[in-house]
């Protein structure tokens, strides 16, 4: 009796794996869920391969391809990243590593090009400027602890700007008039 009910089990287990193994890759079920960045599988593996880091070669393939490119990593707890754009081309690259770290990025330009940088705790900053005729190419960096960063308005001193911050509860208001 023994004997019966384990081979009866091992040919259930068996029965199991065939019914529920996955199907090929052409099935029609999961062809809703691709997204057309993907559709070139040479710049899917680009982006995928270096997620952590994209260098100026590979976003410039991409907006070649593509108008607009968004990359957040976040290694931490409690990260916040609100990235919001109206422009025509965008490449926003945000890194955040820590505890509690909050970037808010609000532009309406015709193009921008941003690379963020949080490392440490308790970091901000805020980035607001609307209908703004300059393309952004602007980077900022914070490594330390209660840093804090806020950037209104973009001019022609603001559109190539590097802003970065370094050691402990510190902060930085940066007013740009329009032009």
């Amino acid at each position: 009796m023994k004997n019966i009910s384990l081979k009866s089990t091992a040919f259930l287990l068996f029965l199991s794996s065939i019914l529920f193994s996955q199907n090929r890759e052409d099935n029609l079920v999961f062809q809703n869920y691709s997204s057309s960045a993907f559709d070139q599988k040479d710049i899917a593996l680009n982006l995928v391969g270096n997620s952590s880091s994209i260098n100026e070669s590979n976003r410039n393939s991409y907006l070649s391809y593509r108008s607009s490119l968004i990359n957040i990593q976040q290694i931490g707890n409690y990260n916040n990243a609100i990235v919001n754009i109206n422009s025509q081309i965008s490449s926003v690259s945000v890194s955040q590593e820590g505890n509690n770290n909050k970037y808010s990025l609000v532009k309406d330009v015709k193009k921008i090009i941003m690379s963020v940088q949080q490392s440490g705790n308790d970091n901000i900053i805020n980035d607001y400027s609307y209908r703004s005729n300059y393309d952004i190419n602007a980077k900022m960096i914070q490594n330390g602890n209660d840093l804090n960063i806020k950037s209104i308005g973009a001019n022609s001193i603001s559109k190539d700007m590097t802003v970065s911050q370094k050691g402990n509860s510190a902060s930085v208001i940066i007013i740009n008039k329009l032009n």
